[in-house]
Order: structure tokens, then C-alpha cells, then sequence
């Protein structure tokens, strides 16, 4: 038994996560599905998956591996699919296992080659192993990277998620609050090997970045909930296979830990979403509230450092999420100051530094319950120092540019350009109510 699981410490997050995560849609699901037929059906299938979720990360066994991570896969692609007289729902699951497929043939690929690399099934030896030669190394990982890219939906695997809205809505909930989770656990889970090849890392870094920003601008311009939300998830697994990128394993799994819980309660709040106030951000904001507001940031950022241990003199990634840190606390600060700079300052220094606080002690939590430590901050480079300046410049235009330019020409076109990328395939749109055949 103790060959054929390894309750490890990335194992039990995972198992706690999942189990919370699917309580929570099988008590929404039971309401939902009230009058529906099928709704047993759509339950026992939740749990089918949930099982199969926690023996993919629990099993130390690299064939329980692969077919536990294909059931959970294949087991998502019936509840896409779950009215099959419903077409465009049939095409968005076709497509959904198209890209799924992608990812089992580079795993079992993988996995093959560290078999025979290693000799054993075992994931604990293969990650311990000395035998594995250069070549073998860096193909498993890329295989391993495209498996974990495709589970993710990060660009330019996408598509099958954008194209997923005829999901019911539980299905939707769990997809992107539990199953789209996996490439980062499964990165997680052979972090040993990929901190081996940091070239690789640095792709991974690359790709988590790019699906971030052009997740963001994506669901900047949609016009549904659900879209947004979709391309929401986009942008957070892509930030989350930046830091699986930058070596800080346990920041990526204490982010998708927050994403799964905050996605879930809104893609399952999603329905009522029309009832609720809309916030009048008032963009561009006035230069003082601007630098107000940079002020509470950057509070935020070296309590976020502080928690962490993050010194400046480190010079390595663990600097990005300080960055990040700041951003993120200076929109937060921004958002609530808008209205009443003078008025609102302490409530949003006080919130900017509570979710600083609380995501900094989060990752650190992690890091001190993970036994094998999988805590490898990387050097900086210039693929680094490029991505944090890009974001920083990309969040200020976005403050002080696109408001006064939605007349410009240019963009306009960009927009055009954009809103087209982002439409689903065309098979998977659901036009009006008559195309919808629910029985």
C-alpha cells in the first residue's frame, strides 16, 4: 500500500481542496438539477471525479497516475456533454476531449521515459533518481509542460475552455475551481525534475505570463458573466504557471488553493449577478488618488515581503510576487479611494494590507507544511525583468490611456481584434432559445 500511495503533504492540500470545493457543487447541483431527470446521474458523476482527482495526486504509482488523471478528464467531458439532443453542447465537449487528448498522449509519453530512465513505477524513485540522462530529462519535461499547459487552458490550449459556456453551471464551477487546477499540481508534483532544467522553467515562466495579460485584456471586453469569468480563469492559471516558472511551487499552489474557492462561489453566484451594484470606477483616476493609492501599495507589498522573508537584496523571482503584490494592492486601494480619496484612505490601507497579509501567510503555510521542500526561487533575467515592467505599464495605460482612446482608430482595431480572438468556435455557440433542446 505505501508503494501505491504517498500521502504527502501536497496530496492532503489537494484532498482537502477538492472535497471542500465539491461539497460545495454537489449541495448546489442537488437544488439546481431540483426538477431534472438526470440529476442523480450528474451527482454520482461529480464524485466519480472528485475520486478520481485525489487518487491522480495521492497515488505514488506512475500507471494509477495516468488513468486516473484520463477518468477525471473523460468524466469532465460527460457533464459538458450533459444533454446530448443539445448540439452546441456536444461540440463543446468534442472539442474539451480534443485538447484533453493532446495532453494524455505527452503524460503517457513521459511517463514511459522516466520508466525507462528509472526503471520503476514509483514516483517517489523517479524523483529521486540519478539515472535519468540529459536528454531523457528535458523531453519528460516538456512532455509534462504540454500536459500541464493543455490541462490549464493556457494559451495556446485556450480555446476548448472559451468554447465551454453550455457547461451547466455546477459543471462550470467545478471545471474551473477544481479540474483546470491540475497542470499546476501536476508541475507541482514533479517540481524535483523541472527545478533540474531551468530552461524549461523559464518557458513555463514565458507561456503562465503571456496567458495572463492576454487573458485580462480578453475578459476586459466581454459582455456576459460567464465569459468574464472564463477568461478570468485564463488569466489566473496563466499568473499561476508563472510562479510554477519562477520556482515558487508553494505561492502557485496557495494561488490556485484562493482561485478554486473564489471561482467556485462565482460561477455558482453567476445567475444572480444582474442584481448586484456595480461599482463606478471613474477611470482615469485623479493623479493625487493615483499616487495615494501607489502608497498604500507599496505598504502592502513590504508587509507581503516581510511575512515572506523577502529581502531585496535576493535577486531572484520571489522579487516578481512582491511586485505583483504591489499592483495588485494599489488596484484594490485605487478601486475603493476613487470616489473619496481623503475619506477612504484608512479603509483601503486597511484591506490592501489584510489581503497582503493573508495571501503572504497563506504561501507561507504551504511552504512550512510541504515536507520536501519544493521552494526554488530562480535568478532573475531579462525574461523577468521585461514581464514586470510590462505589467506594470500595462495596468497604468489601462488606467490612464483606454478610457480617453476608445475613439482612436488604432484602437478600435485592436479592440476588433481582440473581441474576434476571443469569440468560441463557432459549433459551440448557442444562438437563441430553439437551438437549446434540454430533454
Amino acid at each position: 500500500m505505501s508503494n501505491i500511495f504517498n500521502f504527502d503533504s501536497l496530496s492532503k492540500i489537494v484532498t482537502v481542496l477538492v472535497i471542500i470545493i465539491s461539497a460545495i457543487v454537489l449541495k448546489f447541483s442537488y437544488n439546481y438539477l431540483k426538477i431534472d431527470k438526470d440529476r442523480n446521474k450528474f451527482l454520482f458523476q461529480i464524485i466519480l471525479i472528485s475520486i478520481s482527482l485525489i487518487t491522480t495526486f495521492s497515488t505514488n504509482n506512475t500507471i494509477i497516475f495516468f488513468f486516473s488523471w484520463a477518468a477525471s478528464n473523460l468524466l469532465l467531458v460527460k457533464l459538458m456533454i450533459y444533454k446530448k439532443s443539445w448540439n452546441q453542447a456536444v461540440f463543446s465537449g468534442l472539442k474539451a476531449l480534443k485538447n484533453f487528448a493532446i495532453g494524455f498522449v505527452c503524460l503517457f509519453a513521459a511517463l514511459v521515459i522516466l520508466y525507462f530512465e528509472t526503471g520503476s513505477f514509483e514516483i517517489t524513485n523517479i524523483m529521486t533518481s540519478d539515472n535519468i540522462s540529459k536528454s531523457g530529462l528535458v523531453t519528460s519535461s516538456i512532455l509534462l509542460v504540454i500536459t500541464a499547459l493543455s490541462q490549464s487552458a493556457i494559451f495556446p490550449f485556450h480555446s476548448w475552455i472559451i468554447s465551454s459556456l453550455n457547461s451547466p453551471t455546477p459543471a462550470s464551477a467545478f471545471m474551473h475551481a477544481g479540474l483546470v487546477n491540475g497542470g499546476g499540481i501536476l508541475l507541482a508534483r514533479f517540481a524535483p525534475l523541472l527545478l533540474k532544467v531551468p530552461e524549461v522553467l523559464v518557458f513555463v515562466f514565458a507561456m503562465g505570463i503571456f496567458s495572463a495579460i492576454i487573458g485580462t485584456l480578453w475578459k476586459l471586453i466581454q459582455s456576459n458573466v460567464k465569459s468574464m469569468l472564463v477568461f478570468s480563469t485564463i488569466s489566473q492559471m496563466g499568473f499561476m504557471m508563472a510562479q510554477c516558472g519562477m520556482g515558487l511551487f508553494p505561492a502557485a499552489i496557495a494561488h490556485l488553493f484562493w482561485h478554486a474557492m473564489f471561482k467556485s462561489y462565482l460561477f455558482l453566484s453567476s445567475p444572480s449577478t444582474w442584481q448586484e451594484k456595480r461599482l463606478d470606477l471613474r477611470y482615469p483616476p485623479m493623479s493625487s488618488v493615483f499616487i495615494l493609492s501607489l502608497i498604500c501599495g507599496s505598504i502592502g507589498a513590504l508587509i507581503f515581503a516581510e511575512i515572506n522573508n523577502i529581502k531585496v537584496g535576493n535577486m531572484d523571482t520571489t522579487l516578481i510576487l512582491v511586485a505583483v503584490c504591489f499592483i495588485a494592492a494599489s488596484q484594490v486601494s485605487l478601486t475603493i479611494m476613487n470616489k473619496s480619496p481623503i475619506k477612504n484612505i484608512v479603509p483601503a490601507l486597511i484591506l490592501s494590507s489584510t489581503m497582503s497579509a493573508t495571501y503572504a501567510a497563506s504561501v507561507v503555510f504551504i511552504e512550512k507544511i510541504m515536507s520536501d521542500s519544493i521552494f526554488n526561487p530562480q535568478d532573475l533575467n531579462l525574461w523577468h525583468f521585461g514581464a514586470i515592467i510590462f505589467l506594470f505599464l500595462a495596468w497604468v495605460i489601462r488606467l490612464f490611456w483606454v478610457s480617453s482612446a476608445q475613439q482612436n482608430e488604432i484602437f478600435l482595431k485592436i479592440y476588433v481584434r481582440l473581441l474576434n480572438a476571443s469569440q468560441p468556435e463557432a459549433k459551440t455557440i448557442t444562438a437563441n432559445r430553439n437551438q437549446y433542446n434540454y430533454k
